[in-house]
């Protein structure tokens, strides 16, 4: 046998490599991270596969060596399917909710986005952003762009939700410094109204897939919002012409922002829930 309970060789193994797996022999040489830093906290254990693996527990709790030791190795089904023992291993981690999946770092952004959608129903139930409203606006615009960007790690995607956020600023500052006129102004509406559309899209699409790996019923969420936003949107804008009411700037925002807020805070538990041993 190898320097594992499985056989498997360790300097040779990518999940070693990887940073999944510090080796399930208790003996220094194999107790390394792919950096050789030795791991001396026994608690740090979330991170190690040995610690879920169930040859490494067969054979600890039989006092075994490695599985050479026992006669019974061939008729065992976990012996058999070591090679594939990292897709077992996953699968539990996933169930048992301990697979540490990077998440807990964006926890203090989620919250910073979570409380400027808040402050954002403002400037959505004005309606009109006249000059103290575009005081109020802009700030929150500014910060949501910066936490974006803060949040490319976990998600490339929110590279273009920094861009169209700016773009819509840009849009915003424009209608409100100089009255182009009715027809310039609404063009300018339209196409605000349309980048926030495409924005939500992106934006809706980087959260799933900052979720993807951690859970599935969170992703399928904010994958589903995009298509109701825009039955939101169409169905006020229908509301608005065969009416004559101004709804369309202002009920789809404010819901989508109490929808999004409320999708934000089940985020954040999904990234709580897979800190370690929680």
């Amino acid at each position: 046998m190898e320097n594992s309970y499985c056989g498997k060789r360790c300097d040779n193994c990518v999940n070693q490599t990887e940073g999944k797996c510090y080796g399930c022999k208790p003996e220094a040489a194999f107790n390394r991270s792919p950096g050789n830093k030795v791991i001396t906290n026994a608690d740090d254990s979330d991170r190690r596969y040995c610690t879920y693996c169930p040859i490494a527990m067969c054979c600890r709790k039989n006092n075994y060596d490695n599985c050479g030791e026992c006669d019974k190795r061939y008729a065992c089904a976990d012996y058999m399917g070591r090679v594939n023992m990292d897709s077992v291993i996953e699968a539990k981690l996933y169930a048992w909710g301990v697979r540490d999946y990077g998440l807990s770092g964006a926890v203090k952004y989620l919250w910073v986005l979570f409380f400027c959608f808040m402050l954002l129903i403002i400037p959505d139930i004005a309606g009109t952003y006249n000059g103290v409203m575009t005081i109020v606006y802009l700030p929150l615009a500014g910060v949501m762009m910066y936490t974006y960007g803060k949040m490319v790690p976990f998600s490339p995607i929110f590279r273009v939700t920094v861009l169209l956020t700016g773009l819509h600023i840009l849009i915003r500052i424009l209608i409100n410094i100089i009255d182009y006129g009715r027809f310039v102004n609404s063009g300018l509406l339209l196409i605000g109204l349309i980048i926030s559309v495409i924005n939500y899209k992106i934006t809706f699409d980087a959260y799933a897939d900052m979720v993807s790996d951690a859970s599935d019923v969170q992703e399928r969420r904010w994958l589903r919002l995009w298509p109701a936003s825009v039955v939101v949107y169409v169905a006020a804008a229908i509301i608005s012409l065969s009416f004559r009411v101004n709804i369309a700037a202002i009920v789809p925002a404010v819901l989508m922002d109490i929808v999004i807020m409320a999708n934000i805070l089940l985020t954040i538990s999904v990234c709580k829930q897979n800190d370690k041993g929680t």
